[in-house]
């Protein structure tokens, strides 16, 4: 999976009640790169510290920059949620993620294309509710969401 930032990845993925949290290396300061380093943790499997820098820019941010950032902090609270086969916790949270993503105007977004994304993340919700299944490593799995910038417009 192709990297969007250059920072180093947390020394492991963090489940709430697994092991201590780890302590992140560094986190970037501007907006943009902060935004990627996100991106690159949801991609790899790092679901709550994803959140974690998000969250940090979703405090500061304001009207559809913040609907965005919201619907993928709870879509990634969400996979956390399935790696801890609370597959009901997983539904709810990526269901109100899509909520915010449905209040957005721009097609493209943080380089997003919403849309686009929006599909692959509902079809991988759908079919992990059909089967009833948690998953331990979704990010491994074939049809995992990952989220995929566009080049600069």
């Amino acid at each position: 999976m192709q990297r969007y930032s250059q920072f180093p990845f947390p020394a492991y993925r963090y489940v709430p009640a697994e092991l201590p949290h780890p302590m992140m290396v560094s986190k970037p300061s501007e907006q943009d790169e902060q935004f990627r380093f996100g991106v690159d943790l949801f991609n790899h499997g790092y679901f709550w510290e994803a959140h974690e820098v998000w969250e940090g820019l979703w405090v500061k941010s304001k009207n559809e920059e913040k609907l965005l950032l919201q619907a993928v902090i709870l879509y990634a609270a969400g996979l956390l949620k399935l790696r801890q086969d609370q597959l009901k916790d997983f539904s709810s949270l990526t269901t109100a993620g899509f909520h915010k993503l449905n209040n957005l105007n721009e097609i493209v977004f943080f380089n997003i294309n919403i849309s686009k994304w929006q599909g692959f993340a509902l079809n991988f919700k759908k079919r992990i509710e059909q089967e009833k299944i948690t998953v331990q490593n979704p990010w491994e799995e074939q049809d995992f969401p990952f989220i995929k910038l566009e080049e600069e417009l």
